[in-house]
């Protein structure tokens, strides 16, 4: 069963904000009746788009984050936590990235968002969101829920993973477990009836996440924020805006490349779904398909990445859709 305030809150905030005149789909159809509008709400479908400029902000918590694993952390496995924060009701959600340093024993994973360049009051209600963490050394960590140090934290201990090969049959222990036989899969920890265990899963945050190929749910007694079997959209669940739904999953139906990764001043000057988007100096204002998440939100040879990812080069901030290269 899946739990209202993880998952079905961070769904509201994708669909949060019909800014530039276009209603942004919900991209797993689970947005609340009553959730809060943004600057064009009432602006109908067909209505010309705003100019607007939106700008990716990473948000502190107030509160240290929360394991989502019980099982023992080792660097050769996913862990999950939760981050909660206050946002703004024109805020959208945006790919979130967790940074290491190493030298320091630290972790950083800030809420992200896309917001614009319009006052909005902040929203009623803070945002839950699921992170997945792969430490990249063993040591004690300091994972802090925001972009720097003064941000509140929890410490975690990172053990070095099993002497063995990967594919060992049985309950996981390592990623590599489970992406040999099922890409995409995680080695994830949950809590069931018999206590701790492990399962290889994909984690999610919304059901785009599972690409097409299933639902994002938590589970009684099983695993958070992961893809179960299930249809990821159909009349009732319609796809985000630039995706269709075919055979009950969402493709996109755009295409990009320099023609529409172009300079901007505004939403206006962007084909739909691109939104304009500048780093957070207000420089660099580009076109782009932007990622709520890290799931498969882009098309052809794209992925959801850093802008440092992005072989073309155009990316103007992190969590748009860049190109992979040839």
């Amino acid at each position: 069963m899946k739990r209202p305030a993880v998952v079905a809150s961070v769904a509201v905030l994708v669909g949060l904000c019909a800014c530039g005149g276009e209603t942004p789909g919900d991209p797993d159809a689970r947005a609340a009746p009553d959730a809060a509008a943004g600057p064009d709400a009432a602006a109908g479908p067909d209505a010309p788009r705003a100019c607007l400029q939106w700008t990716r902000v990473e948000v502190a918590s107030t509160a240290p984050p929360v394991s989502i694993d019980p099982v023992a952390v080792t660097t050769a496995r996913t862990t999950r936590v939760e981050i909660t924060a206050t946002l703004t009701t024109c805020d959208e959600l945006a790919m979130t990235v967790v940074r290491y340093d190493e030298a320091t024993r630290r972790a950083f994973a800030p809420v992200a968002a896309l917001r614009p360049d319009t006052p909005c009051e902040p929203r009623p209600e803070a945002v839950t969101r699921p992170m997945a963490l792969r430490f990249p050394a063993v040591g004690t960590w300091t994972v802090h829920a925001g972009p720097d140090a003064s941000a509140p934290s929890f410490e975690v201990v990172v053990g070095a993973p099993p002497d063995r090969a990967c594919g060992v049959a049985g309950a996981c222990a390592m990623d590599c477990d489970c992406t040999e036989t099922e890409p995409g899969t995680r080695c994830l920890g949950g809590e069931g009836l018999g206590g701790p265990f492990t399962q290889c899963a994909r984690p999610c945050e919304v059901d785009r996440d599972c690409g097409g190929a299933g639902v994002c749910l938590d589970v009684d007694d099983g695993l958070a924020s992961a893809c179960v079997d299930g249809i990821e959209c159909d009349d009732a669940r319609p796809c985000a805006d630039g995706f269709a739904c075919e055979a009950g999953a969402c493709v996109a139906t755009f295409s990009l490349g320099t023609g529409n990764r172009v300079a901007c001043g505004c939403d206006a000057d962007c084909a739909a779904p691109l939104r304009c988007v500048a780093d957070a100096d207000g420089d660099g204002a580009r076109c782009e398909a932007t990622c709520p998440t890290d799931g498969p939100w882009c098309d052809g040879a794209h992925f959801c990445g850093t802008r440092f990812q992005d072989v073309s080069g155009l990316a103007a901030v992190d969590g748009v859709c860049g190109w992979v290269g040839e």
